[in-house]
C-alpha cells in the first residue's frame, strides 16, 4: 500500500515546496480540491516572501534593525505625515533622493533604517553603509582592481542608504569616489544620506568646494529633504 504522505513530503523536499509537506495543516477536509490547492499555493508563496525579505534584510548591512513603528522622535519641523508618506515607498518607484539632516540623537539613522525596511517588504533592493565604512570598501576593491565590480553593486540597488555623512574628513581621493558612486546613481536609483551637517557646511569635511557643489546638485535636484533639527530623543519623555 502507498503511503502517501510519505509520497507527498519526498516530492515536497524534491520540489522544494515544504508547506506541501504539511498540507493538513493548511487544508479543509470539507473544502473543495481546487480551495485546498490555493490555500497551499497561497502559504507557500508567503514563506518563499518571507524568506526573501529576511535574505535581503542581511544582505543589506542594517547595524541594527529598526521599525517605523518605534520611531518616535518628536521633531518640531517633521510631520507624521511625511514619515508614512516616506514608509509607502513611493520615492523609491520615482527614483527620487532622501536628505535627512540634523544632530546627533534625533532618530536620522533608525528612520533610515525603518524605511529601508519597508522597502524590503515591498520588494525593492537595498544597501547600506555608514560612509566611512563605504569608502574603506571602496578604497580596499580599488586596491584590488575590484573597483568597478562594486560601483555596479551599488549602481544596481533600488536603494542606497548612506549614513553619518560628516562624521570623518574626506580626502580629495575619498570625495572622487564618493561623487563617483551617488553621480553613477542619477535618475536611476534613490539615494538615502543622513549628515548631521547642513548643506553649507559639507565643503567643510569633503574639501573640494567644486565636487561639494556638484555631489549636492546631484542628490538635491529631485530629492525630499528633511529637517531633523530638534532636541535629541529622550525615552522616558516620549
Amino acid at each position: 500500500m502507498i503511503d502517501y504522505d510519505e509520497q507527498i513530503s519526498t516530492l515536497a523536499d524534491i520540489l522544494k515546496l515544504p508547506t506541501f509537506s504539511k498540507y493538513r495543516e493548511f487544508t479543509d477536509r470539507d473544502a473543495a480540491f481546487n480551495q485546498n490547492l490555493a490555500a497551499l499555493m497561497t502559504e507557500e508563496a508567503a514563506r518563499r516572501k518571507n524568506e526573501t525579505v529576511q535574505r535581503r534584510i542581511k544582505q543589506a548591512g542594517f547595524p541594527i534593525r529598526k521599525s517605523i513603528h518605534t520611531f518616535k522622535h518628536r521633531l518640531p519641523h517633521l510631520t507624521q505625515d511625511a514619515v508614512m508618506e516616506l514608509a509607502t515607498c513611493k520615492f523609491i518607484a520615482a527614483r527620487t533622493n532622501v536628505c535627512a539632516l540634523g544632530p546627533s540623537g534625533v532618530g536620522k539613522t533608525h528612520l533610515m533604517t525603518a524605511i529601508a525596511t519597508e522597502a524590503i517588504e515591498k520588494g525593492y533592493t537595498v544597501r547600506f553603509y555608514r560612509v566611512n565604512d563605504l569608502l574603506i570598501r571602496l578604497n580596499e576593491a580599488r586596491s584590488e582592481n575590484r573597483l568597478d565590480a562594486l560601483n555596479t553593486t551599488l549602481k544596481k540597488c533600488d536603494l542606497l542608504c548612506l549614513d553619518e555623512l560628516g562624521y570623518v574628513n574626506v580626502n580629495s581621493r575619498n570625495a572622487e569616489m564618493l561623487f563617483n558612486v551617488v553621480a553613477s546613481r542619477h535618475e536611476i536609483g534613490s539615494t538615502y544620506i543622513t549628515s548631521n551637517y547642513p548643506f553649507s557646511k559639507w565643503a567643510d569635511f569633503l574639501g573640494n568646494a567644486i565636487m561639494t557643489a556638484a555631489l549636492i546638485e546631484k542628490l538635491t535636484q529631485n530629492s525630499v529633504i528633511l529637517n531633523m533639527n530638534g532636541e535629541p530623543y529622550r525615552p522616558d519623555s516620549a
